[in-house]
């Protein structure tokens, strides 16, 4: 049986483990050294760390309840409206974001529970409670306890099929292009076409992978893949910026104010000449003739200027 073989016969059942198909998968990306596919499998497989661009599939919404008491009495399982909440806040709580790995996310699905419940922060719960007074005084004697968001169980079955589906699908398209009895040797020797239909595939279903390196426009045929910078290599940088469409006088600014960011401080925040720099440059960035948003501008240059600072 090929490789490709094996890999849709694992992922084609649910009988089969998802885990077990992925690390089949993940062999074949690092025979054809594909690291963008061996980036979404690993993060699959270990789980997201906090400062991943999680894949749509492992964000669910959710409600956030919690408990009131003033000392004598409680009012429990309360729904908590997010009306007043900033809005930051108030999307960061309307949501949930699963980071574990596959194999917990497998045990988990086998849970007979209705909803799942991730607590809240006690930090974040008194900010919630000051809010709550600030915007009904009867709750002025009130604190607020046991706050958590809360979802429906079948996310997490929701995540085993997206993940699944991703998987199989990719094999098949492998399998279409390159010949249903291929064997490895034949998608090593053609790694180049191989790694080519994973990208294609990647980009076009999985915007959200690896290391935040790919970065969607709004349009589905235009994508921006973020290079790796080395930390001080400014020659880098400038070769990035000048592809992006930026003019020389502009990249040549940049240099004096970004150097004269502090490094050293917490947290790592860009300074306000830096960042003045980035929303003046925004509008001018330009990639495959298209014009990107302003929005999409200032994410671009922030993340390339974040990796040459080593942020």
């Amino acid at each position: 049986m090929n490789v490709l073989t094996n890999i849709t016969s694992l992922l084609s059942t649910e009988k089969e483990s998802l885990t077990n198909g992925l690390y089949q998968l993940k062999l074949l990306a690092s025979r054809i050294r594909n690291k963008e596919l061996l980036s979404w499998i690993n993060k699959e497989l270990n789980g997201y760390e906090d400062d991943d661009n999680l894949p749509e599939y492992r964000i669910a919404p959710a409600l956030l309840q919690g408990t009131y008491s003033n000392g004598f009495y409680s009012i429990r399982d309360q729904i908590i409206s997010t009306l007043h909440f900033p809005e930051e806040l108030k999307e960061n709580l309307n949501k949930i974001r699963i980071k574990q790995g596959i194999s917990i996310i497998e045990d988990a699905a086998k849970n007979k529970e209705d909803t799942i419940a991730f607590v809240v922060p006690s930090e974040i719960s008194a900010f919630i409670m000051q809010i709550i007074r600030d915007h009904n005084p009867t709750y002025k004697l009130y604190s607020l306890f046991d706050t958590r968001q809360v979802t429906s169980h079948t996310v997490y079955k929701n995540i085993l099929i997206k993940v699944r589906n991703h998987a199989l699908d990719l094999a098949l398209n492998l399998e279409t292009e390159m010949g249903y009895e291929v064997e490895i040797e034949e998608i090593i020797k053609n790694r180049n076409e191989a790694n080519q239909i994973i990208h294609n595939y990647l980009t076009q279903n999985i915007t959200n992978i690896g290391d935040g390196n790919l970065i969607n426009t709004g349009d589905s045929n235009t994508i921006y893949q973020k290079p790796t910078i080395q930390k001080g290599n400014f020659d880098q940088l400038r070769d990035e910026l000048n592809q992006l469409g930026l003019e020389k006088s502009d990249i040549e600014e940049l240099y004096p104010i970004i150097n004269s960011e502090n490094t050293e401080k917490q947290p790592k925040q860009l300074n306000e000449k830096t960042q003045s720099w980035i929303k003046k440059m925004s509008n001018k960035l330009i990639k495959n003739g298209r014009k990107i948003t302003v929005e999409l501008g200032i994410s671009i240059l922030t993340e390339l200027i974040k990796s040459y600072l080593g942020f």
